[in-house]
């Protein structure tokens, strides 16, 4: 097999592995605001439910961070992989140099942390 069909086959591996994290990303967030939507729905019946709702809603916040940053790490390393591959392919390392502007790569990554954050003031407030 020839270097640059290897270096191909290795940059769509690293763009699909990519794909499958982001689409992960995004379920793990949906989920997390689905959890919080019962942890408000489960506690409103309970007494000392402030304390209950809050510290039940915290672990669901801080677990989908923990598993966002998990998959953000495994995007990145898929990154490495392809800016590899992009080396020994002369036409694709030529698309690849427009630039994508501030933070292209990475907004939604802080737009999903960002939304598991919200979610969790948004549970506190309405268990309180």
């Amino acid at each position: 097999m020839e270097r640059s069909e290897q270096a191909s086959i290795a940059f769509r591996h690293a763009a699909d592995e990519i794909r499958f994290f982001k689409t992960q990303q995004w379920s793990l967030t949906n989920y997390a605001i689905g959890a919080q939507v019962g942890v408000v729905a489960a506690v409103t019946h309970l007494s000392g439910r402030f304390m209950i709702g809050t510290l039940s809603s915290a672990f669901v916040m801080v677990f989908a961070l923990v598993l966002l940053a998990l998959l953000q790490a495994g995007i990145a390393k898929e990154r490495q992989r392809m800016s590899a591959a992009r080396e020994d392919l002369p036409r694709l390392a030529e698309i690849h140099q427009i630039p994508l502007g501030w933070g292209a790569r990475d907004a939604s990554w802080f737009i999903l942390a960002l939304v598991n954050v919200v979610s969790f003031a948004l549970a506190v407030l309405l268990i309180h």
